[in-house]
């Protein structure tokens, strides 16, 4: 047969029989360097590499840990492939299958992200699939449970509540709500309106903050780290554009 020229030229044989990947001498190749019009040595192959496995398939899926709600899922190839990515689909409990765009980040390696909803607890089956060069084709998949945590609920309106325990003996947790994320900031005054205390409780998401793992703490001390006298004091909550005051007793 006759060959364009080429820089390169690369013959590939496949047995089609079900053997592993063999490097034989049994087959050559002779192939002259033009069309016979002209003088040429004729060149014999030395040995073939008889590529006859499909590419097998690495997959890992872990929880992103930083966004519970995001899948890393990773492809290992122990071969080229002819496409540039492997097919990689999720799919989910009741749902139709999931494309997931894969990009290559090493030697045969390649990364996507699934995202799940919140709330979403269930199996989750991921499969790849490729052809190397050779036209070898085969497919793999792992199957996961992952479970995606609900959202926190969120207030319908900012509050900020009574503390407890009121009178104060020791120190006192200050409950609030909020409706948006915001930084919270508490400044306590004395009866006749003097700043006794700041807390910066910095940013919090929105969410209710009633319990004692939740709320604010006021130890009961001054901004010098002294005991405040028995009386009557307020606190006042701000965050973002929502603000609150309430009153509250200390009992020495």
């Amino acid at each position: 047969m006759g060959i364009a020229p080429a820089k390169d030229l690369k013959v590939t044989w496949q047995s089609f029989e079900d053997i592993p990947d063999v490097e034989t001498s049994e087959c050559k190749v002779r192939i002259t360097a033009n069309d016979r019009t002209l003088s040429s040595e004729t060149k014999e192959s030395g040995s073939f590499l008889l590529d006859n496995n499909s590419p097998e398939f690495i997959i890992t899926a872990v929880v992103n840990p930083i966004h519970q709600a995001y899948v890393d899922i990773n492809v290992i190839s122990h071969e080229e492939l002819g496409d540039e990515v492997p097919k990689v689909i999720a799919r989910l409990s009741d749902q139709e299958p999931v494309d997931i765009e894969m990009n290559k980040v090493g030697d045969k390696i390649w990364t996507g992200l699934l995202k799940l909803n919140s709330g979403f607890d269930g199996n989750v089956v991921i499969t790849a699939s490729g052809t190397d060069l050779y036209g070898n084709s085969s497919e793999a998949d792992i199957q996961r449970a992952f479970k995606v945590p609900a959202p926190d609920p969120r207030p319908t309106q900012f509050a900020l509540n009574q503390n407890y325990p009121n009178p104060i003996i020791q120190d006192t947790m200050i409950p609030y709500e909020l409706t948006e994320s915001a930084v919270v900031v508490i400044r306590i005054y004395s009866i006749t309106g003097k700043l006794i205390k700041t807390i910066d409780v910095g940013y919090k998401a929105a969410g209710f903050y009633n319990t004692s793992d939740r709320a604010a703490r006021w130890d009961g001390k001054d901004d010098f780290g002294l005991n405040v006298a028995s009386g009557a004091y307020f606190y006042h909550l701000k965050a973002g554009s929502s603000e609150g005051v309430k009153k509250m007793f200390v009992q020495r």
